[in-house]
């Protein structure tokens, strides 16, 4: 993807905020190079994050490398995941 898409999509799902952040490392890395929109657009509505939940670039990409993983693959239910990391009060 282009770096015009990357950033449409961030915006499509309320994440521009997080793109801003990233921009820099995104161009850098080129993580989203040979991706296809599908894939991200998934990501970003799996996941959830928050603008006053700060989150490392390395944090993200290791969360999305292991979803594009599983994406691939098709053999990981992200309902769980989602469930233990972005929704138990224990990590508030």
């Amino acid at each position: 993807m282009e770096l015009l898409e990357v950033k449409e999509c961030f915006q499509e799902h309320g994440y521009d905020f997080l793109y801003k952040r990233f921009s820099k490392m995104i161009d850098i890395t080129g993580i989203f190079t040979d991706l296809s929109e599908d894939v991200l657009s998934a990501f970003l509505s799996t996941f959830d994050f928050e603008d006053e939940h700060k989150i490392l670039f390395d944090d993200f990409r290791f969360q999305f490398l292991s979803f594009q993983t599983a994406f691939r693959h098709n053999e990981l239910d992200f309902s769980y995941y989602y469930e233990i990391f972005f929704h138990n009060d224990q990590y508030e």
